[in-house]
């Protein structure tokens, strides 16, 4: 699976207490996409290709002991996550029959639609 990010920017008004937690969703969002991840390097502290790719490192596991296992204990974060947004471990279980693209893409996007989001 090869994925192409789709970056949003914008502004909205948020409320938060004095510890900085969030009181309630965002409201009054203005959104705008962005065509391409060069374009985006205004919107990040550093660059935003090098933003993701962090993400996505951090997301597959790499360098913190993940491996390829069979069996449905999600050891990576985004397998994690993805049980977590579906209820289901129906993606991990290896008795089941290998989920095709279909299956895994729309968990996919959503996990990473909300985990992502700066």
């Amino acid at each position: 699976m090869n994925c192409q990010p789709i970056i949003l920017t914008g502004s909205g008004d948020i409320k938060f207490d004095t510890e900085g937690q969030l009181l309630e969703p965002v409201s009054n969002p203005q959104l705008s996409s962005i065509s391409s991840v060069s374009d985006a390097d205004n919107s990040f502290a550093s660059n935003a290709t090098g933003s993701i790719q962090k993400m996505n490192e951090i997301m597959s596991g790499m360098g913190v002991g993940a491996s390829w296992h069979n069996d449905s204990f999600a050891s990576d974060g985004i397998n994690y996550f993805i049980m977590q947004a579906t209820n289901s471990s129906r993606l991990l279980d290896p008795d089941l029959p290998v989920p095709t693209f279909e299956d895994a893409v729309r968990p996919l996007q959503e996990v990473y639609s909300k985990l992502f989001a700066i």
